[in-house]
């Protein structure tokens, strides 16, 4: 008995722990917070369950995997019994991890079967193990352990089979005999704290990216007359048209930017900077040359200059950017980006409005300075600043001017003036609202009065909005500005174009300059580097308020968490921030507090109930059915068949009462020693079926009729000695198999 569940087990064996492994390294990806040991303990159950489907034999096994499927429904159907429509999308996990079980269990099915499946596992294990080392992709203690785990098994398996000896060479069965020392294996192992220091594998590291490096600049010489940021343009997709397809997830490393100066929490890095939206397509109609960025700064600065602390207002930034698996010509530049003259001959660069290009393309490991700003643009004082900034004079022009490092021509008044008026006819374009827009922007205004204050008002409101990278396709009406913010305004839903593109359109509306910016949006971390890969990609709006300059607008939900820092009154000695309680942020919209749902137990009591009376009726149907088929086929066997079927019928009936027919005795020896146990008429058919087993049976006809009564005296004994067994095994069908 025990080498028939061995050899059952072998597919549990290496099912459970590769199962487990594979939920603690993709947990996050079907929907789990964290790997609990109820979700591993989960996930081998059903590894259990499906060796016990297999064990099982005919209406037993059928009955068995309608458990499972209750099982499954179970919650399915209390989510359709709660009304919540999100159930199935955030508990997905329920359903995906017996799918992971039962798929490793049939990987352990054909590892049973094929040498070739068992090389092609071990080959797998091990080369994701190195993947994992070499690209230092996080994989947690325990997963490595259970993949070596079933890496051992694997190669304990094989040497089974490969291994020329005697006596037992059944590989199922030794394995089920091995694997619970390599689970004692796994156990110490995992009692072992993880050195703080691993070996690093430096050398064979650095001949790795040697090499990559070599790779990724030969194939940066072949696509040399392609731009790569051409594939990050407005809408992130194939296209450059604002669309509601999804947005592109690649995971290879575009750029890397370092903090040299100052901690930012994150920065967004512009590449390409729009002022028409024609064909619902964002265009740069800029001239060359045209000096935004040093206007803009000087303006900035010198706003700045009013305020008594400029630190509380407008902070310093300056980043290192690296270039990896990108080739593109566009500079990447924070907020308010400052490059002095004397650096713009060494950098090779010209400017398309905001835009900035090299002369050359820039690829692996090409890499430059800039300095920037981060705004404090949701502190309320900064709205107070805003509201109320100084008139630019031609002296206050002049004294700004020499402070910095700036082309003769930005210093001109004039010329600033000149500035002004350019970007009035470049950024502002004509924009009448709808009915559908006009109420919204009336509704989200309500009494603010300056152009700041309403924008920050549209902002908040734009900002409440849910973001989504699948929006879905616009319905064909939506051609134009207009139809696209109707659409926009009424979903309420999208991604950061959808935002970024209301946001200047609407400031159009309100009779301000806007831009559009698309770039990169990058979390930053200390003042280590940050990779930045296509996922990263972000698109923003940037708002002109006179004598203040040009400041940055992010409404898409989550990314404006960087525009609010304490003033310098507002922290202790020890430059803390105090507790001061300040109003709501502009553009922060808080999350709701979460409301306590109360359990349903009547629901889910009715829920178990259902799934009881469910199963009953399935085990039913089978049972009814499974009994119907088997006397069917019994009453259409000849007699020299049925002879057959009622000895087995007897003989379990003698096992239920324990008198089982033992390996070395004879049928005589058999009805000597059971004789005074049983009626004459239980043992009486033994000599005429052995008469039978011997080939010369008398009579057909007799012998039947002498095996059907002693079964129904069996049964008559059995149920009177264990009433209890005998009610089991006639629901269950075993008394006419």
């Amino acid at each position: 008995m025990m080498n028939k569940i061995g050899r059952y087990l072998y597919e549990c064996v290496l099912a459970a722990p590769l199962s487990v492994a594979v939920l603690l390294f993709c947990y996050g990806d079907i929907g789990l917070k964290e790997p609990t040991v109820g979700v591993c303990l989960y996930a081998v159950f059903y590894c259990a369950a499906c060796a016990f489907l297999l064990y099982l034999k005919g209406k037993d096994r059928l009955i068995a995997a309608g458990a499972v499927v209750v099982l499954l429904g179970l919650p399915a159907a209390y989510g359709l019994l709660t009304g919540s429509s999100a159930f199935f999308e955030t508990h997905l996990h329920i359903w995906l991890i017996p799918a992971i079980s039962a798929l490793c269990f049939l990987l352990g099915l054909l590892c049973k079967e094929l040498r070739a499946v068992r090389y092609i596992g071990a080959v797998g294990i091990l080369g994701f193990l190195v993947f994992c080392l070499f690209f230092d992709y996080y994989c947690s203690k325990l997963c490595v352990m259970l993949l070596l785990t079933v890496l051992i098994l694997l190669i304990a398996d094989e040497t089974q089979v490969l291994w020329r000896k005697s006596g037992r060479t059944d590989h199922d069965l030794h394995l089920t005999y091995v694997a619970p020392f390599v689970y004692v294996w796994l156990l110490f192992c995992m009692l072992f704290p993880i050195s703080e220091k691993p070996y690093t594998w430096n050398l064979a590291r650095a001949i790795w990216n040697k090499l990559s490096d070599i790779g990724i600049s030969l194939s940066q010489w072949a696509d040399r007359k392609n731009d790569d940021f051409d594939s990050y343009l407005p809408g992130f997709s194939e296209s450059s048209r604002v669309h509601g397809g999804n947005l592109r997830d690649d995971s290879k490393v575009l750029l890397v930017v370092e903090p040299v100066m100052g901690t930012p929490i994150s920065v967004r890095l512009a590449g390409e900077v729009c002022d028409t939206f024609d064909d619902m397509e964002w265009v740069n109609t800029a001239e060359e040359n045209s000096y935004e960025l040093e206007f803009d700064v000087l303006e900035t600065n010198l706003a700045m200059r009013q305020v008594p602390r400029y630190p509380d207002y407008m902070q310093s930034v300056e980043i290192r950017v690296t270039y990896r698996e990108f080739t593109s010509k566009h500079m990447f530049l924070p907020d308010k980006a400052f490059i002095p003259s004397e650096k713009l001959a060494d950098l090779e660069i010209s400017a398309k409005g905001r835009t900035v290009l090299f002369e050359k393309k820039k690829g692996l490991n090409d890499s430059y300075e800039v300095e920037g700003y981060r705004l404090n643009l949701l502190h309320n004082a900064f709205s107070e600043f805003v509201n109320n900034a100084k008139e630019v004079t031609a002296e206050d022009w002049a004294s700004i001017a020499r402070r910095y490092d700036v082309p003769e021509y930005v210093k001109s008044y004039n010329n600033f003036l000149n500035y002004r008026a350019n970007l009035r006819a470049r950024y502002l374009k004509s924009f009448t609202l709808s009915d559908t827009a006009a109420a919204f922007v009336q509704e989200a205004v309500g009494d603010a009065v300056t152009p700041y204050d309403r924008m920050m008002r549209i902002g908040k409101a734009l900002n409440s909005f849910a973001y989504t990278t699948s929006p879905g396709k616009f319905p064909k009406t939506v051609t134009d500005a207009s139809g696209f913010l109707d659409y926009f305004l009424t979903e309420q839903r999208g991604y950061c174009t959808h935002f970024a593109t209301a946001m200047v359109l609407l400031a159009w509306s309100e009779g301000l300059p806007a831009r559009y910016v698309h770039g990169f949006s990058v979390n930053l971390s200390g003042r280590d580097p940050v990779d930045v890969t296509a996922d990263q990609a972000h698109a923003w709006c940037e708002i002109y308020f006179e004598n203040v300059g040009w400041l940055p607008f992010d409404v898409t939900p989550g990314f404006n968490y960087d525009c609010y820092w304490a003033m310098s009154d507002e922290k202790d000695d020890h430059g803390v921030d105090a507790p001061v309680k300040l109003t709501p942020a502009p553009t922060c919209v808080p999350a709701p507090p979460e409301e306590k749902t109360p359990v349903p137990v009547l629901k889910i009591l009715l829920l178990v109930l259902l799934a009881i009376a469910a199963l009953i009726t399935f085990t039913a149907i089978v049972l009814l059915s499974d009994r119907a088929v088997t006397l069917r086929r019994f009453a259409r066997l000849s007699d020299r068949d049925k002879a057959p079927a009622l000895y087995r019928r007897n003989q379990r009936i003698l096992s239920y009462l324990n008198l089982g027919i033992r390996k070395e005795e004879t049928l005589t020896e058999y009805r000597k020693r059971i004789s005074e146990s049983v009626p004459y008429l239980a043992t009486a058919w033994i000599p005429f079926y052995e008469e039978f087993l011997y080939g010369t049976p008398s009579d057909m006809a007799f012998l039947i009729k002498t095996l059907e009564t002693a079964n129904k005296t069996l049964l008559k004994e059995f149920k009177e000695k264990n009433p209890k067994r005998y009610r089991l095994c006639a629901l269950g069908n075993r008394l006419i198999r």
